[in-house]
């Protein structure tokens, strides 16, 4: 009986990995918002932003609605999670 406990068990253990595996390829555990500071303002919808510490600033939509100045703290979202579809949510509070 302890066999095929301990195999049940080696197989859950099996595909927990398999599974994580596959999530981390595909990025799906990687949060949607992300921190940004804003590099420079491009236009009233588009921001030039530093996205989590990184030194490379990227090119990134917002609204017009809100108004940006570079050095801002602003929230970045990766929408569904995808880090080649970001959009500024808005400022970061204290």
């Amino acid at each position: 009986m302890e066999d095929q406990n301990s195999d049940k068990q080696k197989l859950i253990d099996y595909i927990q990995e398999i599974v994580y595996t596959v999530l981390k390829n595909e990025n799906l555990l990687q949060a949607e918002w992300h921190l940004g500071r804003v590099e420079s303002v491009i236009s009233p919808t588009m921001l030039s932003v530093f996205v989590d510490g990184s030194t490379i600033s990227q090119k990134i939509p917002c609204s017009k609605r809100d108004t940006y100045a570079p050095n801002d703290e602003i929230w970045v979202q990766f929408v569904n999670r995808d880090s080649k579809n970001k959009f500024a949510k808005g400022l970061r509070g204290l």
